[in-house]
């Protein structure tokens, strides 16, 4: 019996895994959208603590797009970026959602905020990156982030000409030029 039971422990820790490598881009995207809405900022604004309508008013965000917002802010609370809490309210006679920084989120307010670096990238080189097949993908998926490949003079003339990605003949060990991220490999970082 012990064994069905460490079995289905293990079924069910396999499909956990699964669950958060399927969805885990869903976080990431919700913070960057915070970010990109100054939500953080707003919440701080309010003295850590705001409620929906507050934050739609401080982020100057228009009124049709307040259903986007709470849901949003569902996923921000459900990830642990924010917290979630209820307040009597007196103009609709219920409750009111009131969404409260968290240790996490109070990073990405004042002069110290991370989220520069979270919020981060404009610019994206790819380090020996032949061809560019990474940095094309990238380009498409994100076309905001200008992308560049850099490699040797004979790798860079074969590069296709039809493409937004910037191809730079070079050496690595000699410079990198500078952008935002660096890919290499399989590795990617901030610089």
């Amino acid at each position: 019996m012990a064994v069905n039971g460490s079995t289905n422990q293990a079924l069910l820790d396999a499909q956990l895994e699964l669950w958060h490598t399927a969805f885990g881009y869903i976080k990431s995207m919700a913070l960057k959208s915070a970010l990109d809405l100054h939500i953080p900022e707003a919440i701080h604004q309010h003295g850590g603590a705001a409620t929906l309508a507050q934050i739609a008013s401080t982020a100057t965000l228009h009124s049709f797009k307040v259903p986007s917002l709470r849901r949003l802010m569902r996923v921000l609370a459900a990830t642990g970026v924010l917290t979630a809490g209820l307040r009597p309210s007196s103009s609709c006679g219920g409750d009111e959602p009131v969404y409260a920084l968290t240790p996490m989120s109070r990073l990405l307010v004042g002069k110290r905020s991370l989220s520069p670096i979270i919020a981060g990238v404009s610019s994206l080189i790819d380090v020996a990156g032949g061809l560019g097949a990474a940095a094309q993908s990238i380009s498409k998926a994100f076309p905001q982030v200008n992308c560049s490949v850099l490699d040797l003079d004979h790798v860079v003339a074969m590069a296709p000409p039809d493409t937004d990605v910037q191809y730079i003949a070079g050496d690595m060990f000699e410079s990198v030029p500078p952008a935002n991220a660096m890919l290499s490999g399989f590795c990617m970082t901030g610089t």
